[in-house]
């Protein structure tokens, strides 16, 4: 499923004339279920190493996980804030849905 959503992303990039590699690509939620800290077996590990590896730079928000290492070889990534980082990004994608995230907010969207 990581490479199926990893494509998902990458096709709308390029639906808007944007390649992934060099794109922003934000990541919601990093734990493997909702409201909860365990990132063992999370899908938003092989995500984010896919971006990485097809070229992406990747931030990730989560309000239960504050650092990990998404290849467990690189450095360590810290969650940032959510509402600023989509703001940046070219793309935002949800991984896990966590009730902390208000989606009725007026994110800025980026054209």
């Amino acid at each position: 499923m990581p490479h199926f959503v990893v494509d998902k992303i990458q096709n709308a990039l390029n639906r808007s004339s944007k390649p992934l590699k060099g794109s922003r690509v934000h990541v919601l939620g990093v734990a493997y279920k909702r409201d909860i800290d365990d990132v063992r077996e999370s899908p938003a590990l092989d995500i984010i190493h896919l971006l990485g590896k097809r070229g992406a730079t990747v931030s990730y928000s989560d309000p239960f996980v504050s650092s990990l290492r998404a290849d467990g070889v690189g450095p360590a990534m810290d969650s940032i804030d959510a509402e600023k980082a989509a703001a940046d990004a070219d793309c935002v994608v949800v991984v896990t849905d966590h009730k902390a995230f208000d989606y009725s907010k007026s994110w800025p969207a980026r054209n």
